[in-house]
């Protein structure tokens, strides 16, 4: 797993759950290694998003922005001011929700711990021991 991947979903997963990466983050690292954790229950597709955060700004008082195909275009429209549409991707649409366990067991395996990582208390894993005795903690 990429050093850059991984530092992604734990950024991701600072928030606590749901811990959520949506595709434009996620984009650059489509491929193989994506795949992988995917297949692996890492990270699961979620349905595509409907509605897009409000403009940066605007003063319509909407949370979110509906999402349109205009022209065919996806576009997040602003009720207000059609020159603040944001015209997204496919892409922009895809979420994947984090499995914070699951990645806890792949960077401990990663790692090369022998066994499986356990939460000791809300938000901080175990990850194993190094061959120094020293104990490994993550605190996503």
């Amino acid at each position: 797993m990429s050093a850059s991947l991984v530092r992604l979903l734990l950024q991701q997963s600072e928030g606590g759950d749901p811990a959520i990466l949506w595709g434009h983050a996620a984009k650059p690292y489509f491929g193989g290694e994506f795949d992988r954790l995917l297949s692996r229950g890492v990270i699961v597709g979620e349905a595509p998003a409907t509605s897009w955060p409000p403009c940066d700004g605007c003063e319509c008082g909407t949370d979110e922005r509906p999402i349109q195909r205009i022209d065919g275009r996806i576009v997040a429209a602003c009720p207000i001011d059609a020159n603040s549409d944001a015209v997204l991707d496919g892409d922009d649409l895809r979420s994947f929700r984090i499995q914070t366990p699951a990645l806890m067991r792949e960077i401990a395996s990663a790692s090369g711990f022998g066994s499986d990582p356990c939460e000791v208390v809300k938000g901080v894993w175990h990850l194993g021991n190094t061959s120094a005795g020293r104990a490994v903690f993550v605190a996503p």
